[in-house]
């Protein structure tokens, strides 16, 4: 996790925010970096969950 953190060019909270799922939103800049450093697409890493009705 630290060498994506540095390689993305994120902030240590901002990457533990997002390993932990504790995010409501994603900035494109931070979505890019990450994309950058893992060398793939948006659609790579992320998954749409729909809300369950409660």
């Amino acid at each position: 996790m630290l060498l994506l953190t540095r390689l993305s060019n994120l902030q240590f909270y901002q990457s533990f925010k997002i390993k932990n799922n504790r995010v409501a939103a994603i900035r494109f800049t931070t979505l890019a970096g990450i994309c950058e450093a893992l060398d793939c697409q948006p659609g790579d890493i992320l998954k749409y969950e729909p809300k369950q009705p409660t």
